[in-house]
């Protein structure tokens, strides 16, 4: 369950495909309204005032491109894209229209949760100077600097993204799924060495500034977590 029940405005006009995600989204606590057309969706936004929309673009009468601007104009929150198939201009489209995320319904539910989720932790966790804190370890993602006891941290992008994410869940064990996700935004394939490539370097940077264990452990079969009591 989550610590807040987030309300999620679910714009789907497939009413089986919607339950489905309905059902789905309900089980990891969130409050799911469900709309099946545009037009019915703008008034649904402006009475239930979502925590997130997840928006369908195949709608009957108002497509998903047409409702995303009408919400905008009043709903600053984030709005997740959907699709019935695999489709890189209308992925495109989203993102440049402002979009949060965008996720084609081929794809397991899975990954629409961990996308879901990973939003919420980033608004749970985002403070007004946009500095986040574990122990002595810190990170300012308003102008990307990483620190730790006072010492500036050379990283990265990629690393400061990881990172970043570790600070958002610690001594939570993160799948190889969710750090993909996080960071790459696709799901680990099983066979790929990148997400433990990338926190091997991590911890190699942490250990050299002495912090014990390079402050993140491994879980066999399980991922990997940061341990805070570590970083003090």
């Amino acid at each position: 369950m989550q610590n807040k029940c987030y309300k999620i405005l679910l714009v789907e006009d497939n009413r089986f495909v919607s339950t489905i995600i309905k059902d789905q989204l309900e089980l990891e606590g969130y409050l799911v309204y469900q709309v099946f057309d545009g037009n019915h969706a703008y008034r649904k936004a402006m009475f239930h005032e979502p925590d997130l929309v997840v928006l369908d673009i195949e709608l009957p009468n108002m497509d998903g491109f047409d409702v995303f601007k009408k919400l905008r104009t009043f709903f600053a929150g984030p709005i997740v894209f959907l699709t019935s198939k695999d489709n890189e201009a209308a992925e495109v489209r989203s993102l440049q229209l402002g979009a949060t995320d965008f996720v084609s319904k081929s794809k397991s539910i899975d990954i629409l949760k961990l996308k879901i989720a990973n939003i919420f932790k980033k608004a749970k966790n985002s403070q007004t100077n946009h500095s986040l804190y574990v122990g002595l370890l810190n990170i300012n993602k308003q102008n990307n600097t990483c620190r730790f006891d006072q010492a500036a941290l050379s990283v990265s992008n990629d690393m400061l993204e990881l990172l970043y994410f570790f600070l958002l869940n610690p001594d939570e064990i993160l799948s190889r799924d969710e750090i993909s996700l996080a960071i790459k935004g696709v799901l680990y394939d099983g066979n790929s060495r990148m997400v433990d490539v990338s926190v091997s370097r991590l911890k190699k940077v942490l250990t050299e500034l002495n912090v014990p264990e390079g402050g993140i452990k491994s879980f066999r079969g399980k991922g990997y977590s940061l341990i805070s009591t570590l970083l003090e």
